[in-house]
């Protein structure tokens, strides 16, 4: 150990650079305390502090930054908290992410992604957030609330070889008629197992813009005119044949006469 004329103190090395400089060889802890090694440093009134742990004794380590109670604590067994003094498991020992609230100790949001539970799966496609599902339920999302979208339908992806038409093409697609959607507009979609230049979305049920020719009331029947686009028929002279075929119910009304978008409630009948 030295203490140099400036007051600081080396353990291990010579020529400290810090108030407190320890080196060691990465062998073992440079702070023990009791049997759990641990390096705290804290700030002047003791409130905010980085610490490292070695919890021997509970089997698991933790780097806690911030506050006594533990505002996030990083648990090298495989699970990440917040807002828990302790390890974020709940027991089953399945848990990866636990953010728990400073009211009550309450869950918020929480995440089992871990053992035997953990099932893949996930599309090739390129996302912001990836969510395992369950082996044995199947389920990736449990919400005790809603889950909200800017998207306006339910779109599934269906294979598709020809060119790419635009968004709010009318189709036919194995004797159906069905209009092109797209990642940008879509709430949710399912059936997603096709590369992604082999196949397009459509809509299955939900609000989106649809070309349409002609002019247009609103609670018109939209009905393929064959090249991508419909046509407004009025429900009172509506036959049953253009029934089946039209994809939906306009919600909107325009006295254009060229091909424009209409928004439409498809699945409304």
């Amino acid at each position: 150990m030295r203490i140099t004329s400036t007051g600081n103190v080396g353990i291990g090395t010579a020529n400290p650079g810090a108030k407190l400089d320890i080196a060691g060889d990465n062998v073992g802890s440079l702070v023990r305390i009791g049997n759990n090694a641990a390096i705290t440093a804290k700030n002047a009134a003791g409130s905010s502090y980085v610490k490292l742990i070695e919890m021997a004794n509970l089997g698991y380590d933790v780097i806690r930054l911030g506050p006594n109670d533990g505002s996030v604590n990083l648990i090298t067994a495989g699970a990440v908290g917040i807002g828990t003094a302790s390890s974020p498991d709940d027991g089953s020992g399945q848990v990866a992410f636990h953010i728990k609230s400073d009211v009550g100790d309450a869950t918020v949001f929480k995440v089992n992604d871990r053992g035997a539970n953990n099932g893949a799966g996930f599309s090739s496609i390129t996302s912001v957030v990836y969510a395992a599902r369950d082996v044995n339920t199947g389920r990736s999302i449990n919400a005790a609330g809603t889950v909200n979208s800017n998207g306006a339908d339910y779109a599934e992806w269906i294979p598709w070889e020809a060119e790419e038409p635009e968004p709010g093409t009318i189709i036919e697609y194995l004797g159906t008629s069905l209009v092109v959607s797209s990642p940008q507009t879509a709430a949710f979609t399912g059936n997603d197992r096709f590369e992604q230049e082999k196949a397009i979305l459509v809509t299955f049920a939900g609000q989106v813009s649809v070309k349409v020719r002609g002019k247009v009331r609103t609670g018109d029947y939209i009905v393929p005119n064959g090249d991508g686009t419909g046509s407004a028929v009025d429900p009172e002279i509506i036959t049953f044949a253009q029934y089946r075929k039209a994809v939906g119910i306009a919600w909107e009304m325009s006295d254009v006469e060229a091909v424009k978008n209409i928004n439409v409630a498809v699945g409304v009948k």
